[in-house]
Order: C-alpha cells, then structure tokens, then sequence
C-alpha cells in the first residue's frame, strides 16, 4: 500500500509540475516580453471548468489580458479577469495585435496545427506552446487519442516551427 501512495504521489507531483506550475514560469516569460514591446498577451485555451481536469480542479489560467477558449461562453466579454470564448483557428484580431500568445496544454488538439500556428504568429510578435512532457503520466490518457503533442514537439512537424518567435517548452 505504501508503495501505491507513493507512486500516486510522483504521478500527481509530475502532473502538478507539468500543467500548473511550468505554464506559470513561461507565461511570465511572455508577460515579460509583451511588456518590452507595449502589447498585450492573448492566452489562448485559457479553460472553462468542462473543458480539462485541470481546470475543474485548479481553476481556468488567467495568464493575458485577453484569456480565452473555444469551449467558453459567446456571451462572456474578454478581460483579464474572464475566459471568454474564441476560435483561433481564425480570429478578429489585428495583424500583431499582441507581443505574446499563450497556448498551454491545448496546442495539440487542434484541427489544423498549422493554421493555428499561421494565426497566432499572425496576431502576436512571439507565440509560447506548452505541450505535454512525456513523463506527465495523466497526460498519456490523450497520447493515444486525439493529442498530437508529439508531433508538436517535432521540429519537423510545422511549416514555421523554427520560426524564431515560435518558442516551443
């Protein structure tokens, strides 16, 4: 029994690790670039409580002065404070409308990565993806499913990975 709590334990810690604590480190990274360039941050898969564990658990991430998912409300308005709702497969926004967009733990359910990619690179001067590490075992329930994570991760797998203002953690 001591032995199930403990690997229970290292698997709730890595999951902590992964999608709580290492988002926050680098949506500070981003906060901090959009500060330089005067522009604001869009986090994009901000999370609604029906959306993720994670969220139902912790709470949506509030990381931008716009926080938004494409399972939030029609009606919410956007704010720093809000999770309102957005499709970034293509958006409203102005070309390089913010310094930074964050997309944590949800770059790899999209569609169509690369439209996604080609969007966000469009709207902000730098984009931040967070994706799943292989060690996160809570995460392995989507690596068969519809998470392309790995794919995300390869450098070959877009266009414009190597973009330098695609930064990949």
């Amino acid at each position: 029994m001591k032995k199930a709590y403990i690997a229970l334990g290292i698997i709730g810690g890595a999951y902590i690790y992964d999608v709580v604590y290492r988002p926050i480190g680098i949506a500070k990274k981003a906060q901090k670039y959009a500060q330089s360039v005067n522009k604001g941050v869009i986090n994009v898969g901000a999370g609604v409580p029906q959306s993720s564990m994670r969220v139902a658990i912790f709470g949506p991430t509030k990381y931008g002065d716009i926080n938004c998912d494409i399972a939030a409300s029609k009606t919410t308005p956007c704010s720093k404070d809000t999770v309102c709702y957005c499709n970034i497969h293509e958006t409203f926004y102005a070309d390089g409308e913010f310094g930074a967009a964050i997309v944590s733990h949800v770059f790899g359910f999209m569609d169509d990565p690369q439209k996604v990619l080609d969007e966000l690179l469009r709207i902000a001067d730098r984009v931040y993806i967070v994706t799943d590490k292989w060690w996160d075992i809570l995460s392995w329930k989507t690596l068969v499913g519809d998470n392309k994570w790995v794919k995300v991760a390869n450098k070959n797998f877009l266009k414009n990975i190597n973009d330098p203002r695609v930064l990949v953690f």
